[in-house]
């Protein structure tokens, strides 16, 4: 029997931000929203994606030599590079004596990720961490997040997903299982506005997220302050109260806009539409952790 595989867009080690403990953060490959302030922006398409590091090219053109379908041609000592006819063959990849050319997203099995994933069992055993799937969105491959999940709490991992829940749940419940807790955002209260912003109505994660808190999974939901799209006060107070009254035993976390996330779009070929804004300040998001903790919800954040 063929081993079960999944597509994977990394796999972070040593990581502090998904979840209690020291994590193994495993990304997998796949979303269905759009958000423009992605903070995984390569983890998007399900398929593998060529990225270009300008600044480790070497201009050597051996990239360019291997291109057939002439997807990349240097003009007056410049590289160009047409998406549209590029064949994600990764031909120019192997032979990029800089690295400058990478690709992103391979295919693993169950126990190749379980093998990254036992160099860390000391660290997670000390530190009370475990494992987090990420992505991406990693419901979109089900079944081999199942395997992993399964993998992990037989060996007493401490088990988390990430996930705009915006699948059905008949998709999501047989995981649950597996799972010792949920992250998931509620960006945006409004569901005409969410819509706009991430190409996909909130519907489907509200009635999720209701589902498991019948079901009394830990949950932890959380709002990223996107300056401009997420951050109004009418957007916190409505979400708080959401989850006052439908997910009470969820704690809330409002997070800061991070502009770091910019730097990964223009390798992949993909535009940042955001601009230039900043995060909020201190003083802001102290405003907005004081307006939501006003709902009675338990907020991650400042005192």
């Amino acid at each position: 029997m063929p081993k079960l595989t999944g597509f994977i867009s990394d796999i972070q080690r040593f990581s502090l931000h998904d979840g209690p403990g020291i994590r193994t953060t495993v990304y997998l490959k796949g979303c269905i929203m759009r958000c423009p302030w992605c903070h995984n922006p390569e983890a998007i398409d399900p398929k593998p994606t060529l990225a270009f590091y300008a600044g480790q090219c070497i201009g050597c053109q051996a990239c360019a030599q291997v291109c057939e379908p002439g997807a990349i041609v240097f003009r007056d000592g410049e590289r160009h590079f047409d998406a549209v006819a590029c064949t994600n063959c990764f031909r120019c990849v192997s032979v990029c004596p800089a690295q400058a050319l990478v690709r992103i997203g391979k295919s693993m099995s169950t126990e190749e990720v379980m093998a990254v994933i036992h160099a860390d069992l000391d660290y997670y055993q000390a530190s009370g961490g475990g494992v987090t799937l990420s992505g991406g969105e990693p419901l979109l491959q089900a079944s081999f997040a199942y395997s992993l999940l399964e993998a992990c709490q037989e060996e007493n991992i401490d088990t988390a997903i990430e996930s705009n829940l915006s699948i059905p749940f008949a998709a999501l419940e047989p995981l649950l299982v597996h799972i010792n807790r949920i992250y998931c955002d509620i960006k945006i209260m409004d569901e005409q506005k969410h819509l706009e912003a991430t190409g996909l109505s909130n519907r489907q994660l509200l009635a999720n997220l209701e589902q498991l808190a019948l079901r009394k999974i830990p949950l932890v939901i959380r709002t990223p302050l996107i300056p401009g799209w997420t951050d109004q006060d009418d957007n916190i107070q409505q979400i708080a109260r959401w989850i006052h009254e439908h997910c009470p035993n969820a704690t809330y976390e409002l997070l800061n806009y991070n502009a770091f996330a910019r730097a990964k779009y223009a390798p992949i070929d993909l535009p940042y539409t955001l601009g230039d804004i900043k995060p909020l300040t201190a003083d802001r998001v102290q405003a907005l952790t004081d307006l939501a903790r006003s709902e009675q919800v338990t907020v991650i954040g400042p005192k």
